[in-house]
């Protein structure tokens, strides 16, 4: 069984406050309301970034093909 994780650092996570959505564009800034879920990145010792449920879909959807995409660079070695 494999010891990493390609994950470690990201989690759904239910917002205790308000949370600005780290990916939609700044003038359009998509705001987590308190209650509402949200995909979380920590990936250093500043503030988590928070993202809505429509980039999390967007984000995990490319991730899926990234993932995909160095398997499939495996089996081809």
């Amino acid at each position: 069984m494999a010891k990493k994780s390609i994950l470690k650092n990201c989690s759904i996570e239910v917002a205790k406050r308000n949370r600005k959505c780290c990916n939609c564009s700044s003038r359009t800034k998509q705001m987590i309301q308190s209650g509402e879920k949200c995909l979380v990145f920590k990936e250093s010792l500043k503030s988590p970034n928070s993202y809505c449920i429509q980039c999390a879909k967007n984000i995990i959807a490319e991730g899926k093909k990234n993932l995909e995409n160095l398997e499939q660079a495996l089996t081809v070695l």
